[in-house]
């Protein structure tokens, strides 16, 4: 899947992940490994419009034009984040089991 499609699918939490907002944060914890994640106060408002539905490029212009950042900055962050978040298997596409 290219960086480009990827940014045009929309996710969800796997079955593994556990979500729980923490102070500002979110705290995701993978139930199959163990492994524990703390997502910053951004990387937990990228998560949360993912979970709303949103695809990480509407994410990504909504977070944008919320906090008056770069958007390439930002893009090129949240590419990084939909990396791992895919790696670790803590999302998985909309409709997928």
């Amino acid at each position: 899947m290219t960086i480009k499609s990827r940014f045009e699918t929309a996710y969800r939490a796997s079955s593994d992940t556990l979500h729980q907002r923490v102070d500002d944060g979110i705290l995701l914890i993978h139930l199959s490994t163990n492994h524990a994640y703390a997502l910053n106060p951004t990387a937990s408002a990228f998560w949360q419009l993912l979970m709303d539905g949103q695809t990480p490029a509407r994410a990504t212009m909504r977070l944008a034009s919320d906090h008056n950042v770069d958007a390439n900055q930002l893009e090129s962050e949240a590419t990084s984040l939909l990396d791992q978040l895919l790696e670790n298997q803590l999302i998985c596409e909309q409709g997928s089991g």
